[in-house]
């Protein structure tokens, strides 16, 4: 896993899976490096037991337990991911959702919630998430982000500038931030007349139509960078944001 070997990674973890089937802490561990081995059908298999038993003992509504100081944080994380990847964003938002109630400072659950909701075609669940994380925590980039393209999904493309340029205040490098900011940008100036894509752009997103991965998400072919942004109400299930060429 840590060499970056995707599909020996999941061979390797399907394996382990079997052989310690009656081991949570081996489950755990098999169904992490599943997901981000991007094999997501078998993380959740491996995880839902795991999962489940979080669920079922009652560790979100009591905080003094044992168990829930052994929340399996990063089995949640992988699981809800690979659920949101699989389409099953309510399965993740459920336990999203009890992770939360458990521990509302965790930014990595909560941006998992947001983007569920997101997937889910729900955008005022989605806003309503970050601003109760807002009340709670202090604003991160990664929340803001999910703020501003909800905006940029409903057609507000002035405050998707806004938002994304205040995640950019916090900080100035992330990519993301400034992509959907030009995105925004870009949008904005062809209206009413958006230029038609072309053929080359068309073409890449065919490999890209199922891939359900990051809110924003970069490939590297070659000599070019492309910028997805998943948009739930395309045909094609995403949008070109951004290519090396500027356009």
């Amino acid at each position: 896993d840590a060499r970056g070997d995707a599909d020996g990674a999941a061979r390797h973890a399907r394996v382990v899976a079997q052989i310690g089937a009656t081991d949570e802490a081996v489950q755990e561990r098999a169904g992490v490096v599943l997901a981000n081995a991007r094999a997501y059908e078998d993380a959740v298999a491996v995880l839902k037991p795991v999962i489940d038993r979080y669920m079922n003992r009652g560790a979100a509504d009591d905080k003094s337990t044992p168990d829930a100081q052994a929340r399996p944080t990063e089995a949640i994380h992988s699981f809800a991911r690979s659920c949101i990847e699989l389409n099953r964003d309510e399965e993740a938002m459920r336990v999203l959702k009890a992770a939360i109630r458990e521990d509302s400072s965790d930014q990595v659950t909560w941006s998992l919630y947001c983007r569920a909701a997101i997937r889910a075609g729900n955008l005022d669940m989605a806003l309503e998430i970050v601003s109760t994380f807002n009340r709670r925590n202090k604003p991160i980039p990664e929340m803001l982000v999910l703020e501003a393209y909800v905006y940029f999904l409903r057609g507000d493309l002035a405050r998707a500038r806004e938002t994304a340029d205040q995640a950019l205040k916090i900080d100035p490098g992330f990519e993301a931030a400034f992509i959907l900011k030009a995105k925004a940008s870009n949008d904005a100036r062809s209206r009413p007349a958006p230029i038609p894509a072309r053929p080359r752009i068309r073409e890449t997103l065919a490999p890209a139509e199922t891939r359900r991965d990051a809110v924003v998400r970069s490939d590297a072919p070659a000599n070019t960078r492309q910028w997805y942004l998943h948009d739930p109400r395309a045909a094609s299930r995403v949008a070109i944001v951004e290519e090396d060429d500027g356009r």
